[in-house]
């Protein structure tokens, strides 16, 4: 129920584009979520927060996904409850830039044996893993890729109310 209330919430970004480098109306709405300012920083954590918060208040529930801009910051302080080991709609995926504390996230909206589709701020309409991108696209990404964009792992940030 919370899983779709997110794919949902997340949606309705897709298409939305910056106004500016990490700029814009919906990124710096994003942005002021985590923390009140919106000071160009990198917004795909900030997006999946914001769809996160949306739903905690509307079904005035509260999850333990830890807040916070930055991509592996929110994968390292979340409690590892809420880590799932098989991706599934309404989670997040998190990506780790290999050797670096850089990351990207994208909200899952439909796995396959494979791959997965996904909901990404931030990024591009290219095939690419981007974590600096000019908008918010759907993507498709294989869950194994090449390259330096490794996925580390997926977040249920629901998993601490419900089960399934």
């Amino acid at each position: 129920m919370y899983h779709d209330k997110l794919i949902e919430e997340v949606s309705k970004y897709v298409g939305f584009q910056e106004k500016g480098d990490n700029r814009g109306p919906e990124v710096e709405m994003f942005q002021r979520f985590v923390d009140g300012k919106a000071s160009g920083e990198p917004w795909c954590c900030c997006m999946m927060q914001y769809g996160v918060g949306q739903v905690e208040r509307r079904e005035k529930i509260r999850t333990r996904l830890f807040k916070t801009e930055h991509v592996m910051t929110m994968w390292n302080k979340t409690p590892v409850e809420l880590r799932v080991a098989q991706p599934r709609p309404g989670c997040i995926a998190v990506w780790n830039y290999v050797g670096t504390s850089n990351g990207h996230c994208g909200l899952i909206t439909k796995v396959y044996p494979d791959r997965i589709e996904t909901i990404e701020g931030n990024t591009s309409d290219s095939k690419k893993v981007e974590r600096e991108g000019d908008g918010v696209f759907k993507k498709e990404r294989l869950l194994n890729p090449k390259g330096k964009m490794k996925i580390v792992g997926f977040i249920d940030p629901f998993a601490n109310l419900m089960k399934g």
